[in-house]
């Protein structure tokens, strides 16, 4: 299939044609700068923000001079962006950074290549899910640290995904169950209805709360699932 020709960018260009690697250029007070950037997307922002800083005399981050900064800054950085948001995740965020910063505290952030992160995650014996989650983590910080101008590209984008099977099936032993019920009874009673119909039909979350009254059958005591690629419907399973 012939490659897609794309809108040339003024200040954005491949260094290395069919590289999928790209730099910008750009002129501070007639001097000239290029930065490497990475997904064309990224270069031209970076470069429009360039551009817009240069007109309005803003000086360059010393972090681009000095090509110094640490990967622990930035790791730093994106924790305390993930408490003064309110991320509901912000405990596995941190547990995953202070992980990763056992290796990569003091690597500079311009000497971390895609192959640095890559192989990383594969010395460790994870699942592939939990490896991409990994792998998203880089690239918060790294895409945190590009918007603040710290850094001047994401390798952590050029990694490629781990295929996700993890077709694993997991059930409640009776004393899992009991354990569960009991803990509901003291904090929320009132949840206890929601608890039996996930046990009965393997029902997720977001499944039973989006739940619509056409997919519930009395009669047949049965709880339907509609999909847009299924015209039909097929149970979850029995209400009771």
């Amino acid at each position: 299939m012939p490659r897609r020709i794309e809108k040339r960018e003024r200040g954005v260009y491949e260094k290395e044609p069919g590289s999928d690697i790209w730099w910008i250029r750009y002129k501070v007070e007639g001097v000239l700068h290029r930065e490497k950037v990475g997904r064309r997307g990224d270069a031209i922002k970076l470069y429009k923000v360039r551009k817009t800083d240069a007109l309005r005399g803003v000086k360059l981050p010393v972090n681009l001079k000095q090509r110094g900064i640490r990967f622990r800054v930035i790791g730093d950085e994106a924790v305390a962006w993930y408490e003064n948001h309110g991320q509901k995740d912000l405990r596995t965020f941190k547990l995953r950074m202070d992980m990763i910063l056992r290796d990569f505290a003091n690597r500079l952030v311009e000497e971390i290549k895609p192959s640095d992160i890559d192989a990383w995650l594969g010395n460790h014996d994870w699942a592939p899910a939990t490896k991409n989650r990994y792998k998203s983590v880089f690239s918060k910080a790294f895409k945190l640290a590009l918007a603040d101008g710290k850094v001047s590209g994401n390798p952590a984008r050029l990694v490629e995904q781990r295929p996700e099977k993890n077709g694993r099936k997991r059930f409640l032993s009776a004393e899992e169950e009991k354990k569960l019920r009991e803990a509901i009874e003291k904090r929320c009673p009132h949840h206890m209805p929601e608890l039996d119909i996930a046990l009965h039909t393997g029902m997720r979350k977001g499944e039973q709360y989006s739940l619509e009254w056409p997919q519930v059958s009395f009669r047949r005591k049965r709880i339907l699932r509609f999909t847009r690629q299924e015209p039909g419907a097929h149970s979850f399973g029995r209400l009771g």
